[in-house]
């Protein structure tokens, strides 16, 4: 009586299931290289390169600010009085801040918080101009970045300006998270013009040069 061999199912289940998860390996490695190497805003760098190439910003001034009074911010602009107020309500909450100055500029910044996210308000007195701004403004020289803080279904976006007799003109305006699936939670401007910046997973990227 034949007496049938019972191992080599077991050996072809095992080798199969070896099979399967080897293949899903080299699928999310592959869907991994493919994301970066598909983003044509930015390319991989490492933390050497950043560190090297970073330069310094400059920061509004946050000591010597107008005061807030009975959640009232109240300024003079272009000959008017300008007056935000909270509204501390469950329903319509909005807090405003005064957020800096540039003396040397005559800009105030004033920050506006809701329930989901932030909003920068740059007030140019000399050229009697208001900018709306996508974050917390970081100056280099003569250029200005900004990164979108993180809230649901932000996109994250980057802003750059550029500084012209006081006076802002924005030059490039991308997403990174909504192009690249990259989402940036720092950035800096580095000594070649590249929007440098770390992702939430740690990693270094740069942007080709303004």
């Amino acid at each position: 009586m034949l007496i049938p061999n019972m191992a080599k199912p077991q050996i072809i289940m095992c080798n199969s299931n070896i099979m399967r998860i080897l293949l899903i390996c080299i699928l999310v490695i592959t869907n991994t290289a493919y994301s970066q190497s598909a983003c044509s805003i930015a390319e991989l760098i490492d933390k050497t390169y950043f560190l090297q190439h970073a330069q310094p910003s400059s920061f509004f001034d946050t000591l010597n600010l107008p005061r807030k009074t009975s959640h009232t911010l109240k300024f003079n602009f272009a000959e008017k009085t300008i007056t935000f107020k909270d509204d501390l309500s469950d329903r319509n909450y909005v807090e405003y801040f005064f957020a800096g100055n540039d003396r040397k500029r005559n800009w105030l910044l004033i920050k506006k918080q809701d329930y989901n996210q932030e909003y920068f308000y740059l007030f140019q007195s000399t050229a009697k101009n208001i900018d709306t701004l996508v974050g917390q403004p970081f100056i280099y020289g003569n250029k200005i970045i900004c990164l979108e803080g993180s809230y649901t279904d932000s996109p994250r976006y980057i802003e750059v300006w550029d500084i012209k007799k006081d006076k802002l003109v924005r030059i490039a305006k991308f997403s990174l998270s909504r192009e690249c699936a990259i989402y940036p939670t720092r950035i800096t401007l580095s000594d070649k013009m590249e929007i440098m910046f770390v992702d939430i997973d740690d990693r270094y990227w740069k942007t080709k040069p303004l």
